[in-house]
């Protein structure tokens, strides 16, 4: 994710919650933006750190006890980089909402983390199946099967989710690792 395309998303999320501030769903996706920006460096400053704490707080507030509220403090935590408290809010999260596709995501990159492969791939499989267009768990599923020296599996993830969305850099490099990986360095090249 790049910073401009967060920083228009930041934008109409905190327009949506000045026209109804319990739209708890958008305080959400707010911690979610601000995390990103943090996490990946487009902002890595402690008021961003914050303002996802904030955000995080307000839907816990809105929706105390679920699957929103474990989400936005999983977010904030994985952010912070506390992992224990991050992968403990997921699971609670997903125990909330067992057919989430972002919330099986995020359980995979947990159990990646802590070297459940088997696990995170069922999670990943799970996820992809309910959102099949979803070019951000295909990139994850497709990266997952990368580690996993799955090529072929990988390829076929990635080649899928690039029919739907062409111009997806991220899916575009997990299908290209997937050739190298399987040894075909001139599919990597017209990739």
């Amino acid at each position: 994710l790049e910073a401009v395309p967060l920083r228009r998303a930041l934008r109409h999320y905190e327009e949506a919650v000045a026209l109804d501030s319990t739209f708890a769903q958008a305080w959400l996706q707010i911690t979610r933006v601000h995390t990103r920006q943090y996490f990946m460096g487009h902002d890595p400053t402690p008021a961003r750190l914050q303002a996802a704490r904030r955000a995080a707080e307000r839907v816990a507030m809105l929706r105390p006890g679920s699957y929103e509220a474990h989400w936005g403090r999983a977010e904030y935590y994985w952010a912070a980089r506390d992992i224990r408290r991050a992968a403990a809010e997921t699971r609670e999260a997903l125990r909330l909402a067992p057919s989430h596709p972002d919330l099986l995501a995020l359980t995979a990159r947990f159990e990646a983390r802590s070297g459940e492969w088997d696990a995170a791939t069922e999670h990943l499989r799970q996820a992809a199946l309910l959102d099949p267009r979803s070019g951000r768990v295909a990139e994850a599923f497709a990266q997952h099967l990368i580690r996993l020296r799955r090529f072929p599996e990988s390829r076929e993830v990635a080649d899928r989710a690039l029919a739907l969305d062409p111009v997806n850099l991220d899916l575009r490099w997990a299908a290209a690792a997937a050739r190298l990986g399987e040894g075909d360095a001139v599919g990597a090249y017209r990739i």
